[in-house]
């Protein structure tokens, strides 16, 4: 007998674990067998006769009628024109180059990570390592130029760690060194992208994935294969989420707490699992309904028909999972009958459901025939049909039976022992694509199995996400032992005060009941240093948003989290936020191109609908302008929630806070605090057009700004639409910014924060993004650089970088036809989008004759794709922030996932 199959390197079994037995083949379906490949006829050209001498003023005619089109046609038309008249792809080879550079070829299923773990024990910094990956000749079947001529778009890159060696232990000591696997092949995956970042993306999601396909990345979801990879711990599965893994697969060869396997291993041999649950556990039905609330997908490879049957709604008693789960690397049962395939009754709940069977690569799910009396009830391999024909012949049957939609690829790479004949390795995709035109799949379907599938499952699995969690459906939470033992913590701690915080410490003997330590854990004691006079402000009305400095706490860097812009979740028409019977509402567009002004709607009673419609008009208009607010009056608290409904709170590295709200960042310009007044000595001018901390790696999206106090005159705020920046320049200009990226620093703000005293919270960091970005919510194209934190372009010279960025600069502060500019009242708000607009402040007034001028004093709330900040001053600022990094050069923020609060009392 032979195995071919995925192995599992991580356990000590000597030659491996197959999956699957094979022996000599009984029966074949001829039915099946590859249609005769045929080629694509080249067109030919016509010969073109002469005509008479009165075709010149025909030929005038068309001309002059060529020349008016050109002249009213708009520029940013030109680049779809010239995609229409492109030539139509005539051979199979061009028609495959096309749909591979318009489509990301995602691979539903890369086992690259346990390769390296097998041959290279995890170490990809040495020469052994780079030399093959970077150069070619790697072992198996991955390495970067065979990526790279494979035309590979992605692929979910699995942290595999196989089955503990008792598969029907379930306990926590078990599940141990599985999961301390996983972590250490997830850091695996997390290093390798560090190291060839501009090869491999950082995990994505569903709205993110094609701009890194764009940047000519790899889309790198992670992944894991079996749910007993995270053990009895839900919250684990929480953790693999935040650190990349966008699919789990429910089993691999072994039951675990939550669903029933396919197969599993019995004394070294791959057999039928027998029943463990009859499909999915009653824990396992609440895991998957997390799994939907955090938008990680479900993975249906390796599982029982019952599970699979569960998972699509096919029980009486479930309505499954509510988000379309996948295959990733599974073929079909009815071409080869093996328990790891998809039966046909199956593949109808799979067409119900809008999921997706993305093919399996492994000779032995490709080219099977049954053998009844296999005592493990696995199926004979067939050597004659494992080619990469038949690969296509399973995707025709499923093709045929339920539509291209839904059909992927999974390949399986690196995990299987040998492969089918013309798929050896990644570069054979192009090959795959050829043979699929050939078969008669069109060129469309052919994009949608290539990857145009997965991305659209993807994309319902984080839209089922952004319901529930709009809904407020709360993560579920693991069911933990009692750590006093036996004993009820009540009993033993009758006391009725506790030292706080205290430790617990837990003895070895259970019958003991465990101590409480009486010294209270050493912590730093804050300490608060106030950045404004108190007498000077005895009597000022707003003296609780006044400016602060903890010059204790630290924070770590931030971790990567994903983010769904509410935008994205509103009605286009906006019913709820513009009510047409309110005749209290006015509504203004400030240019045509960039400002809108509301009067009559009060930004503190909205509902969430409301909310998600204003994220829609602010992504179109750039900034959105509402009088006659109570924003400012409402307190800290009610602030940061309404900004946390955008997002997590962000907190500013360097700035001053509001006191007892670090998420709130203040900035304040008085008599006592001449800060701005001392730069505006130093400078022609004291305006500045900026993103907020574009050098996060997270940028800032939408930002909210009221002033405290205002000066009686002066103190405007200007916005500048960089998308209108964007469209403005030529079509080469843009094609040539579309590839490049940018680098954005917060090193100059921190060290001039330390140089000046003050306390940096956070290490300073470096980030490089797209200088054209692509909002989320409204698909438009803005500029995504500013003068005070983008320092150069990747990839170019010294020299050219400066002009460029220089020509870029200009334009953006020079264009007053992009531009609006707001004057201020004291019960005005502002909301604008970091991601497609630059602002700046103009500070031409004079804070030292605050007699006659009052004093500037504003709070900021920003938040980010993935952070938000409110800021309180003479002016309040509240930026929240969905997809762009946010920093202010000399302003005060506070960081965190999602939402900034800062405060400011100055401007730019």
């Amino acid at each position: 007998m032979s195995y071919s199959s995925e192995q599992d390197p991580l356990l000590p079994k000597g030659p491996g674990a197959p999956e699957i037995q094979g022996s000599r083949p009984q029966s074949v379906k001829d039915a099946y067998a590859p249609a005769p490949a045929t080629e694509v006829d080249e067109t030919s050209s016509n010969n073109i006769q002469n005509r008479p001498n009165n075709i010149w003023p025909q030929l005038f005619g068309i001309c002059v009628f060529a020349a008016v089109f050109f002249m009213l046609t708009p520029p940013s038309l030109y680049d779809d024109i010239a995609k229409h008249l492109r030539p139509r792809p005539n051979t199979v080879e061009e028609r495959v180059s096309r749909i591979l550079e318009e489509t990301p070829l995602i691979d539903g299923h890369n086992d690259l990570a346990i390769m390296i773990r097998y041959l290279f024990k995890n170490r990809i910094y040495g020469e052994d390592f780079t030399k093959p990956f970077e150069q070619g000749g790697m072992p198996y079947h991955v390495d970067l130029p065979r990526l790279k001529k494979g035309k590979n778009g992605g692929a979910f890159w699995s942290a595999y760690v196989g089955c503990p060696e008792d598969g029907t232990d379930f306990s926590d000591e078990n599940y141990a060194i599985p999961i301390a696997s996983t972590l250490s092949q997830i850091d695996l995956l997390t290093r390798l992208q560090h190291a060839y970042p501009t090869h491999f993306s950082p995990p994505p999601n569903s709205t993110t994935a094609l701009s890194f396909f764009q940047n000519n990345q790899l889309i790198s979801p992670l992944a894991i294969e079996g749910l007993h990879q995270i053990g009895n711990s839900i919250s684990n599965l929480r953790h693999y989420y935040d650190l990349g893994v966008r699919y789990a697969t429910l089993t691999h060869n072994c039951h675990n707490p939550y669903a029933d396997a396919a197969l599993i291993e019995i004394s070294g041999h791959t057999t039928l699992a027998p029943p463990k649950w009859g499909g999915v556990s009653p824990r396992g039905r609440e895991l998957i309904h997390e799994m939907n609330r955090i938008g990680m997908i479900v993975d249906l490879a390796h599982v029982s028909q019952n599970t699979m049957r569960d998972v699509l709604g096919g029980s009486p008693d479930w309505e499954g999972s509510l988000a379309p789960p996948i295959f990733s690397h599974s073929s079909t049962y009815t071409i080869c009958p093996h328990p790891r395939n998809v039966p046909d009754d199956i593949l109808q709940l799979v067409k119900k459901k809008n999921s997706i069977v993305m093919i399996n690569f492994s000779p032995d799910f490709v080219s099977c025939t049954a053998n009844s009396s296999n005592p493990y009830g696995i199926p004979d391999f067939y050597p004659k049909n494992s080619t990469l024909e038949h690969v296509v012949t399973h995707i025709i049957h499923i093709g045929n039976l339920i539509g291209y939609d839904h059909v992927g690829l999974g390949s399986d790479y690196d995990g299987i022992g040998s492969t089918p004949k013309g798929l050896e390795d990644v570069s054979k995709f192009p090959d795959l694509v050829a043979e699929m035109l050939r078969r008669g799949i069109s060129d469309e379907d052919a994009a949608k199995v290539v990857g145009g599938n997965v991305l659209r499952v993807w994309a319902d699995v984080d839209a089922v996400a952004t319901k529930l969690q709009a809904k407020g459906v709360r993560p579920l939470e693991d069911e933990l032992p009692n750590l006093w033992g036996e004993q009820e913590f009540d009993n033993i701690t009758s006391q009725k005060q506790h030292p706080a915080p205290y430790s617990i410490q837990v003895s070895n003997n259970k019958n003991m009941a465990p101590s409480i330590a009486q010294e209270p854990i050493a912590q730093p004691e804050i300490q608060v240093k106030k950045a404004f006079d108190e007498k000077t402000h005895e009597t000022y009305k707003y003296t609780h948003y006044l400016p602060v400095y903890d010059n204790t706490t630290v924070f770590p860097p931030t971790e990567p989290f994903d983010v769904v812009d509410k935008g994205t979740l509103a009605d286009k028409a906006k019913p709820n936020l513009f009510a047409t019977n309110d005749a209290n509402i006015a509504i203004t567009k400030l240019t045509p191109r960039v400002g809108t002004e509301i009067k009559g709607l009060q930004l503190s009673k909205l509902n969430d609908a409301q909310k998600n419609e204003l994220a829609l008009l602010i992504a179109e208009r750039g900034v959105v302008i509402f009088r006659g607010q109570d924003f400012k009056d409402i307190g800290a608290q009610k602030q940061k929630e309404f900004g946390e409904y955008f997002g997590k709170l962000h907190v500013h590295p360097v700035g001053a806070h509001v006191q007892d709200h670090i998420e709130l960042h203040n900035i304040y310009l008085g008599p006592d605090n001449q800060y701005r007044a001392q730069r505006r000595s130093t400078r022609l001018t004291t305006t500045g057009y900026h993103s907020d901390v574009s050098y996060e790696h997270q940028p800032p999206a939408i930002t909210i700004l009221t002033l405290l106090t205002i000066p009686s005159t002066g103190g405007d705020t200007a916005w500048t639409s960089q998308v209108a920046a964007y469209e403005r320049l030529s079509p080469p200009i843009q094609k040539l910014l579309e590839g490049l990226r940018a680098e954005h620093s917060g090193y100059p703000q921190a060290e001039n924060a330390a140089r000046d005293g003050k306390h940096v919270r956070r290490a300073p960091v470096i980030s490089k993004h797209p200088i054209v970005r692509v909002h989320p919510a409204t698909g438009e194209k803005a500029l995504f650089i500013n003068q005070g934190f983008t320092k150069r372009i990747e990839g170019l010279k010294d020299e050219e970088s400066d002009a460029l960025l220089k020509l870029l600069f200009a334009h953006i502060s020079g264009g007053q036809d992009l531009q609006v500019r707001v004057k201020w009242d004291d019960k005005t708000v502002a909301l604008w989008d970091n991601r497609i607009t630059a602002h700046t402040a103009i500070s031409d007034y004079d804070i030292i004759d605050y007699k006659s001028q009052k004093f500037l004093h504003n709070r900021l709330l920003e938040k980010k794709s993935k952070k938000q900040v409110v800021s309180s001053g003479n002016e309040l600022a509240k930026r929240f922030y969905a997809e762009a990094d946010d920093k202010l050069p000399s302003e005060q923020h506070i960081y965190t996932p999602g939402t900034l609060l800062h405060e400011k009392s100055y401007s730019y």
